[in-house]
């Protein structure tokens, strides 16, 4: 075979082999991505894919179990006949010292779901928009809406529940979203139980205000009693 026509077959196949592991990359991406958006849903509302930016500042490793809440110990009575004389206990440690101990105890990642209530299947965007700023939250450059401190620190975030996660920058009035997602990082807080007590207080008006139900992270009803259980956490 003449040396310049064996050249070209050889460039041909090189070529034709490099297209079709370009292809073949195309087809799993395509097949990752088409397999998360058809997932099977569960029951209850759906849970919103977090928004790009915010693995700066939500734990990726917050697995579910940090999001289960436990129950607070209660000690058993104990007859005065039988009681232990107290004895003298040592001095406390210094409040520096207590500090990050206290931290690690909380949950690494609340995250709350509000939806419309009744058989009204989506909240309007523009609707959305305004409530939020009532809310004094203010609309950041994730597309997400966040409760800011004085020195521009994030204390609390609010996601749409949807598959990004985000809300448009335009085109309010023809944005349908679902729900709302609500997270807390306690463990990133100075004054986490201050911050817990407004991040409940703003998903309670927000509910008041879009007449929606609140959800906890099982799916379940948010009650009273639940917050008081998780609240004492704080404590």
């Amino acid at each position: 075979m003449d040396k310049d026509l064996l050249r070209l077959v050889i460039i041909l196949v090189g070529v034709l082999v490099m297209i079709g592991m370009l292809i073949w990359h195309f087809f799993r991406a395509w097949t990752r991505r088409l397999d998360d958006l058809t997932g099977d849903e569960e029951d209850g509302p759906s849970d919103a894919a977090e928004p790009p930016g915010f693995s700066d500042f939500y734990s990726d490793s917050a697995a579910e179990d940090d999001l289960a809440y436990p129950e607070p110990e209660i000690a058993a009575p104990v007859s005065p006949a039988h009681a232990e004389p107290a004895q003298a206990s040592p001095p406390p440690p210094s409040v520096a010292a207590q500090a990050p101990a206290a931290h690690d105890e909380l949950p690494r990642l609340l995250k709350f779901t509000l939806t419309p209530r009744g058989q009204r299947a989506y909240f309007n965007g523009a609707e959305l928009f305004e409530a939020l700023e009532r809310a004094n939250l203010s609309y950041g450059n994730v597309r997400v809406f966040e409760r800011l401190d004085k020195n521009r620190m994030v204390h609390f975030a609010v996601g749409a529940l949807t598959a990004d996660g985000v809300f448009p920058e335009s085109g309010l009035e023809e944005f349908y979203c679902p729900g709302l997602a609500f997270y807390l990082t306690p463990r990133e807080l100075e004054q986490p139980l201050a911050v817990f007590d407004d991040f409940i207080d703003t998903i309670d008006a927000l509910a008041t205000e879009l007449d929606g139900e609140v959800w906890d992270n099982q799916h379940q009803p948010l009650t009273a009693e639940a917050i008081a259980d998780i609240r004492r956490l704080f404590l």
